[in-house]
């Protein structure tokens, strides 16, 4: 547009500046921004989805806190800035309040949706008195999961992932041990 003759050098400056600082501020590291996201999507793949869930709205609020720190410090008159950390605080406490859903929301597209295109196994070891819901919390993102069930320091049966979301949603056993599973 500035070769072309539309906008004058200074036009274009200032259109440059304006989107430079929206992609900059669009990758810090806070959800819901593009920056919380990655940073969501590289830590479910290191650690369990629902922990790493949590971590993410964890480290956006101290980015978020030290963004605060900073605009009061640097530019306390800056209405704009301060309607952005406003509108990223709600969206944090809305995202930590919505955090069981959230993992639900996982575990459903993992019993209903994608079946397939899982390249890694993990396996889970649990003791035989550990509820259902507490192993589904350290289910990975992209990683199908083989359950081995431990009694007496023995390993007692090893179970698909499957089996243990079938018994949390169809048969509604959320709070059973994981012995109750084996036949």
């Amino acid at each position: 547009m500035w070769k072309a003759g539309m906008m004058d050098g200074g036009s274009w400056e200032l259109f440059f500046r304006y989107n430079a600082a929206i992609f900059a501020l669009n990758l810090l590291p806070i959800w819901p921004l593009d920056g919380g996201k990655l940073l969501f999507l590289l830590l479910s793949y290191r650690r369990p989805f629902s922990e790493a869930h949590r971590n993410t709205v964890a480290i956006s609020a101290a980015v978020l806190a030290v963004g605060v720190v900073l605009l009061f410090v640097l530019a306390p008159r800056q209405l704009d800035l301060w309607a952005i950390a406003a509108f990223l605080a709600h969206a944090l406490w809305q995202e930590q309040k919505q955090h069981p859903y959230v993992v639900m929301r996982f575990l459903l597209e993992r019993y209903y949706g994608n079946k397939g295109g899982y390249t890694k196994l993990r396996t889970i070891t649990a003791p035989a008195d550990e509820r259902i819901s507490a192993v589904l919390q350290r289910f990975y993102r992209g990683q199908k999961h083989a359950i081995i069930v431990v009694r007496d320091g023995r390993e007692r049966a090893t179970l698909d992932e499957n089996e243990l979301l079938h018994a949390f949603f169809a048969e509604k056993q959320a709070d059973a041990p994981l012995g109750a599973l084996i036949y």
